[in-house]
């Protein structure tokens, strides 16, 4: 008989020398305690392990991560942003092609207090192949997940699939408890972003930070600071986030985030003058980064379709035509699985 074994190992040095630690908090509701928290014998951490399905998976990671030593928090980080609009995935039945053929990548707009998807539209792999060839060489990618961020409905099935083997991932699934946290990280993300709004209070931020250290706060910003439950100065919002422990923020300023038209120049003082690390987007582009480093500022968000990634996509496109299914026509089974067998969220 066939012996499935698993083979977990430490996502922060790749080492298959980890034990089980304790729950801290008790156990969550929907987690298995064995998916939480194991403590690396070889690095020290604590972290929910990486599950492989194979030793040639598990080589390919080690090389990554040693590939990546060089660029890591010490320089100015350049993270793309990646928004995906998983919502027409929720109603899609079974097709013949894989779910990074049939997500799709899209500019963004803040309209009517929700960030609205738009055109341009191109499926997943183009974008992801175009950000991660060498051309580009991004190690780091923002993926947004509009119908978690603007509707409180993530998809959890289809992001779980889009970032399997995807090193480098910072994930923004519209974070509004603390089992989110955990589920990110059972999936394979190198940090979760808790955005300003879907979080419901600044006691959930102290959990977080307590939990771990791969969380992300990112500030949305329209005028002032949005929040779930209201808005708030920038400067208050960063000194309360410092107060908390965090060392890094992001800030997005959301009226010019998919616009590529340069950040504000009044946000570009404002933010390098804050008493946390900024990570700084809206509006910024590939060319803006050496000005903003110069500022003092951790690092950029770039905004999606830039014309050096248009630029990139287009010769992919070129190249290879997509298959993509029509994910507006429902399925004869609104509960059949969706793209790659995976369970319907419904």
């Amino acid at each position: 008989m066939h012996r499935y074994y698993r083979i977990r190992a430490c996502p922060y040095c790749g080492s298959t020398d980890i034990r089980m630690s304790e729950i801290y908090g008790g156990p969550l509701t929907g987690i298995n305690a064995t998916d939480i928290f194991h403590h690396c014998n070889q690095c020290g951490r604590e972290s929910v392990p990486l599950d492989f399905k194979s030793f040639e998976e598990l080589f390919d990671f080690q090389r990554s991560l040693r590939n990546d030593g060089e660029d890591q928090e010490n320089g100015f980080l350049h993270v793309p942003v990646m928004p995906i609009d998983t919502e027409p995935l929720f109603s899609m039945g079974r097709v013949e092609v894989t779910l990074d053929r049939a997500a799709e990548t899209v500019r963004v707009r803040w309209e009517g207090d929700r960030l609205i998807p738009c055109d341009p539209r191109k499926p997943f792999w183009w974008y992801w192949d175009s950000i991660s060839s060498s051309e580009y060489n991004a190690k780091h990618v923002l993926m947004m997940d509009l119908a978690g961020i603007s509707r409180r409905r993530p998809n959890f099935s289809a992001m779980q699939e889009l970032v399997r083997r995807r090193r480098g991932v910072w994930l923004d699934m519209g974070l509004e408890k603390e089992e989110d946290l955990l589920d990110a990280f059972t999936i394979g993300v190198e940090m979760v972003i808790a955005g300003s709004l879907t979080v419901p209070s600044l006691s959930l931020l102290e959990d977080l930070y307590a939990l771990s250290d791969s969380c992300l706060p990112v500030l949305y910003l329209d005028g002032d600071v949005r929040w779930h439950w209201g808005r708030q100065n920038l400067e208050q919002a960063a000194t309360d986030m410092a107060r908390v422990g965090f060392e890094r923020i992001g800030i997005i300023d959301l009226p010019r985030l998919g616009r590529a038209c340069g950040p504000d120049g009044v946000l570009l003082d404002r933010a390098s003058s804050l008493d946390v690390a900024v990570i700084l987007g809206g509006g910024v582009r590939e060319s803006d980064l050496g000005a903003m480093e110069k500022t003092g500022l951790a690092g950029g968000f770039v905004d999606p379709f830039t014309p050096v990634l248009t630029n990139l996509i287009e010769r992919r496109e070129h190249s290879e035509p997509a298959t993509v299914p029509d994910v507006n026509a429902r399925g004869s089974d609104a509960r059949s699985p969706t793209t790659g067998g995976l369970p319907s969220p419904h």
